[in-house]
């Protein structure tokens, strides 16, 4: 079996369209994960800075936001930019989404 295409191409046909369906309620998520920063250590101070790469809808990007880091997130599927930015819509003001 031949595997042909980049990740880009297969987020860009496939999953891009079906991630924040596949992966579950999103503040659920986000939640969780604020709470496995906070058991990890992860905290902010008043000028923490956290870039997310691959960020997807953005799960990781606005917990960290919440916890009062201020966020570059970066993925390459549009789609899932743009559900990002609407998911962070009253957080915006601690985030750059690209």
């Amino acid at each position: 079996m031949s595997h042909s295409g980049s990740a880009k191409e297969h987020y860009d046909k496939l999953l891009g369209s079906v991630y924040s369906w596949m992966i579950g309620d999103f503040q659920t998520l986000v939640n969780r994960q604020k709470e496995e920063f906070v058991k990890a250590g992860i905290v902010a101070t008043p000028s923490s800075l956290a870039l997310d790469l691959g960020a997807g809808n953005g799960v990781q990007s606005i917990a960290l936001s919440d916890l009062g880091f201020k966020v570059t997130a970066i993925d390459f599927n549009r789609q899932l930019i743009d559900e990002l930015k609407a998911n962070a819509i009253f957080r915006l003001s601690r985030m750059t989404c690209s």
